[in-house]
C-alpha cells in the first residue's frame, strides 16, 4: 500500500468516528460513561462495620445508610431519603420508627428489607470498631414487618444524625453480616449502593461497576464505571489531573493550586469543611508523658506560617480541638502562641537534662503539608536543644505503630473528619480512653474527662445548650493538658477536569464523591 492510500484510509476511519460519535466532544478523551479519581493511598478494611478512614470513597458508593445528610445555605440541615423514606420519633426521644424503602435488592440478588437493617447494625456493635460507639445509646433494634424498623433507646440520642452517618451506618446484606472479619479483608462487598465491586488491585486501583438494579436507576446520564487509581506522589497526581488521565486527584499541595486554576479544563473549587490538622503528642511515652515538655511543644510551632505559608490560607487557625464550623465547638480558650522565650522556660520547668530530649514524629509522607510542617517544628525545637526525629511514611503503617504503645511515636499527623456531625466524635474518638486503641494515638487517659464527654453524649438529644456546655468543658482540658498542636481547620480543595459536573459541597460527606450523582459535559 502507497503511503498517499495509507493517509486516505487513515483520515477516512478518522471520519467515520467522527460521524459515528454524534459530533459530540469530551474534554477527557475515553468513554463518557467512565470517571476516575487518584487517590494518594489506598483503603484499609473492606468491612463496612469497621471501616473507619478512607475507606469511605469507595464504600460510599457501594453501600447505602437509611438517610443522606443535607446542609443549607442558613447552616440547618435536613435528610434525604435512601434506604428509609420517612422517620418519627416518639415525645421522650427513646423509640425512633423508621418506614423502608420497598422494591430494593442488594449486590447479590436478595431483597432489601428491615432484617438487613437490624443485622447490619447489631454487626457493628458486635465488632465494636470504627464508628460502633456511635450507636451505644440503641438497646434493641425490632422489625415488625419487612418495611419497617424501630430503635429501641437507653437514653435519647439523635439517631436521625447517627443514621445518616458516614461510617458506621452503612447497611449490607444479611448474607454477609454473619460473616468474620477475615471474610471482607481481601475486597468483598455487597451493598444496595449504585456501584459494585469489580475488582481490587491493592496499592493500585479499585474498579467500581454499575449496579443494573439499583433502585435510583440509570435513566440519566450517570457514569457507569468508576475507576479509583492509587497515587501515592502528588506530583504524578498533578500530572494525571492536566493530562485527563484521571477526572478528579486527591490532595493537591497548596502551592500547586493556583497553577492548575489558570488550566482551561481544570476546575479548582474551594468547600468548607469539618476537617482538622494537628500533631497529636504521645502522654504516655517519655519524654512527651511530661505536660512541660508537651506544652514548650505547643509554644515552639509556627501558626502562622503553617496556615499563611505552608497551607497558603486554604485554612484557618484552630482555635480549639473541634473546628469552628460544628457546634459545641469551643470559644474563648487561651490560644497557644509561637514564642521559642516561653518554650525554652518550660523545657526547664520540665527537668529533664536536654540530653535525654530526642522525640519520634511520625506522619503520612504523601501529605505535603504534613512533611512541611514537621520540618520546620525540627529546625525550630534545634534551637531550644530538643532533637526531633522525622519518620515519614503510610498512613497504614503509621496507624497500626501509633496504636501500640511499645511502638508509638512521641508525635504522630492526625486530619480528623466526624462520622456525623458532633463534637464528641473528635473528643471520644480521639481522647477517650480506649480498649483496645483505635485512635486515640495521644494515649490520653483522664478519667475526669471520659466522664464528661460520655455525659454530653447522653444530652446531645435531650438537652442540647447542656451538652455544649460539657463538650467546650472537655476541650478546656485537653488544652490545658496539651494533648495535641492544634493548628488548622481546613478547606477542602478540590481539583477537577472541568467536562464533569454535578458535584455539590457537603461537609458532611467530604471524604467522598457520590459519583451517581455526576455526569460527564458534553462540549
Amino acid at each position: 500500500m502507497s503511503m498517499k492510500s495509507y493517509l486516505f484510509l487513515l483520515l477516512l476511519n478518522s471520519a467515520i468516528l467522527f460521524l459515528w460519535s454524534g459530533c459530540k466532544r469530551y474534554t477527557r478523551p475515553g468513554d463518557p460513561q467512565e470517571v476516575s479519581y487518584a487517590m494518594y493511598e489506598d483503603i484499609k478494611d473492606w468491612d463496612p462495620a469497621a471501616a473507619f478512614s478512607l475507606e469511605v470513597m469507595a464504600l460510599g458508593n457501594i453501600y447505602e445508610p437509611l438517610h443522606w445528610y443535607e446542609p443549607d445555605s442558613a447552616g440547618a440541615y435536613h435528610f434525604r431519603p435512601a434506604l428509609a423514606k420517612t422517620y418519627e420519633k416518639d415525645a421522650n426521644g427513646l423509640n425512633w420508627t423508621f418506614h423502608l424503602r420497598r422494591g430494593v435488592h442488594f449486590h447479590d440478588g436478595l431483597p432489601f428489607t428491615s432484617l438487613a437493617v437490624k443485622k447490619s447494625i447489631e454487626r457493628v456493635k458486635r465488632i465494636g470498631k470504627g464508628a460502633a460507639f456511635i450507636w451505644d445509646a440503641v438497646k434493641n433494634i425490632e422489625t415488625p414487618d419487612d418495611s419497617t424498623v424501630i430503635f429501641r433507646l437507653s437514653r435519647p440520642a439523635p439517631i436521625d444524625l447517627i443514621a445518616a452517618s458516614q461510617y458506621g451506618a452503612w447497611i449490607m446484606s444479611p448474607a454477609v453480616a454473619d460473616c468474620s472479619e477475615t471474610y471482607f479483608r481481601w475486597g468483598k462487598a455487597d451493598g444496595t449502593g449504585p456501584y459494585m465491586l469489580k475488582n481490587w488491585e491493592q496499592n493500585r486501583q479499585i474498579d467500581l461497576q454499575a449496579f443494573p438494579d439499583y433502585w435510583g436507576g440509570w435513566q440519566g446520564k450517570h457514569f457507569k464505571q468508576v475507576t479509583l487509581k492509587i497515587i501515592s506522589e502528588a506530583g504524578t497526581r498533578i500530572q494525571m489531573i492536566r493530562s485527563g488521565e484521571v477526572d478528579f486527584a486527591g490532595l493537591i499541595p497548596p502551592e500547586n493550586i493556583n497553577a492548575l486554576r489558570h488550566n482551561p479544563d481544570i476546575r479548582v473549587r474551594i468547600f468548607p469543611s469539618w476537617r482538622n490538622m494537628m500533631f497529636l503528642l504521645n502522654t504516655s511515652r517519655f519524654p512527651t508523658d511530661n505536660r512541660w515538655i508537651r506544652r514548650a511543644l505547643l509554644s515552639a510551632f509556627d501558626y502562622r506560617a503553617a496556615v499563611e505559608y505552608i497551607l497558603q490560607n486554604f485554612a484557618r487557625r484552630a482555635t480549639a480541638p473541634v473546628p469552628a464550623g460544628i457546634w459545641g465547638h469551643a470559644v474563648g480558650l487561651p490560644q497557644p502562641q509561637f514564642d521559642l522565650i516561653k518554650a525554652r522556660r518550660f523545657v526547664e520547668e520540665s527537668g529533664i537534662p536536654k540530653d535525654k530530649l530526642k522525640l519520634t514524629l511520625s506522619y503520612v509522607a504523601s501529605v505535603d503539608a504534613y512533611e512541611k510542617c514537621a520540618i520546620m517544628l525540627q529546625n525550630i525545637l534545634a534551637k531550644i536543644g530538643i532533637r526531633l526525629e522525622l519518620q515519614p511514611g503510610l498512613w497504614n503503617v503509621i496507624w497500626d505503630r501509633a496504636k501500640k504503645t511499645e511502638t508509638a511515636p512521641n508525635m504522630v499527623s492526625m486530619t480528623w473528619w466526624p462520622s456525623y456531625p458532633t463534637p464528641g466524635d473528635w473528643l471520644r474518638g480521639l481522647f477517650h480512653s480506649q480498649s483496645p486503641n483505635l485512635f486515640n494515638l495521644s494515649h490520653y487517659n483522664n478519667p475526669d474527662f471520659d466522664q464528661i464527654v460520655d455525659r454530653a453524649a447522653e444530652l446531645e438529644a435531650a438537652d442540647r445548650p447542656a451538652a455544649i456546655a460539657l463538650y467546650q468543658q472537655a476541650q478546656r482540658i485537653l488544652y490545658d493538658d496539651a494533648v495535641a498542636i492544634f493548628f488548622a481547620d481546613l478547606k477542602i480543595r478540590m481539583v477537577q477536569r472541568r467536562s464533569v459536573s454535578g458535584l455539590k459541597a457537603n461537609p458532611a460527606y467530604d471524604t467522598m464523591i457520590y459519583f451517581y450523582n455526576l455526569q460527564r459535559t458534553e462540549q
